[in-house]
């Protein structure tokens, strides 16, 4: 074990009990509390790479689509690097919707984004402006998408289908269509959230926005598009609470944590370990951590698709 990381755990241990101090945490003790803080360790390495990657930036590389090179979370922050936001906040959404499968890795994403590795790509330019096109590849090639790769564990129930409610056809028109005819994301985005006092009313707003007009995008892939325009820095955001209306895992976590409490208490105490983790995007970092802790609370497990 590192030294980075055992300072990492101390500091979370150090959270958790200060927490524990303050609010009623009947399912803690001294074998699940090792448990929570190795999932709160690795939620923050998680949120910390992508700081990491975007402070240090990447080569282009990253952008190979027909190599082994190719990550799409280095091409966002590539194309950050260069001005190109348009292209950084599709590859978000792309990442959002396609999310990583542990076995199949990016390939879902990849072989779309490529168009199939064989035909143009399917970047924000061409499928903005050409919808309509897009639809008919997706719609062709939807057999063979199937076969190279899966949706992420956040995304499992997510359909590819060009056609279906909700399918990946559903979700790509109604975000283009919600970012408008001018097709500059950012504007929109900004457009979103600039009337907000704060970081946190600003997510807020954007979140709202976002799990209204964009279709199958529900609690789970608003909330992680959401927080990855903030941790690429492409807005001042940051959830102020974890958003636990709708939400299964994180909830069946606190309530395993605080009790069988209602949805507000759960967010006074939550609030409570927020504030004593002290940690960059914390409220992202509560939400994941929980999460992948309630599904084996005395038995550490690594949580990586």
């Amino acid at each position: 074990m590192t030294k980075k990381y055992v300072e990492m755990y101390a500091e979370v241990d150090k959270a958790i009990q200060k927490c524990s101090s303050e609010r009623q945490m009947p399912g803690l003790n001294d074998e699940v509390r090792k448990t929570l803080n190795l999932q709160f360790v690795d939620s923050i390495k998680r949120i910390k790479i992508i700081e990491v990657i975007d402070k240090k930036g990447v080569d282009d590389t990253c952008l190979k689509l027909n190599s082994d090179t190719f990550n799409p979370i280095k091409a966002i922050a590539w194309y950050k690097s260069i001005g190109n936001y348009n292209e950084a906040i599709w590859l978000i959404f792309l990442v959002t919707h396609f999310g990583k499968n542990i076995n199949t890795n990016w390939n879902l994403l990849v072989d779309t984004y490529s168009g199939a590795r064989v035909d143009s790509i399917w970047n924000w330019e061409s499928t903005s402006t050409e919808l309509g096109d897009f639809l008919d590849w997706l719609n062709l090639n939807e057999g063979n998408l199937k076969k190279v790769g899966k949706f992420g564990n956040h995304r499992k129930y997510q359909s590819i289908s060009a056609v279906c409610k909700n399918g990946t056809g559903d979700a790509f028109t109604s975000y283009i269509n919600w970012i408008g005819e001018d097709r500059d994301q950012l504007a929109k985005l900004l457009e979103v959230t600039n009337s907000a006092g704060n970081s946190f009313e600003r997510f807020d707003m954007l979140y709202s926005a976002i799990k209204r007009n964009v279709n199958s995008f529900g609690r789970m892939a608003t909330f992680d598009f959401c927080t990855m325009l903030g941790k690429f820095r492409l807005l001042d955001i940051e959830p102020g609470h974890t958003y636990l209306a709708g939400a299964t895992g994180p909830v069946s976590g606190l309530k395993t944590l605080f009790g069988n409490k209602t949805l507000k208490e759960l967010d006074e105490d939550v609030m409570v370990l927020y504030r004593n983790l002290n940690q960059f995007y914390g409220m992202q970092i509560i939400e994941d951590a929980i999460c992948n802790w309630q599904k084996s609370t005395a038995k550490y497990r690594y949580f990586g698709g």
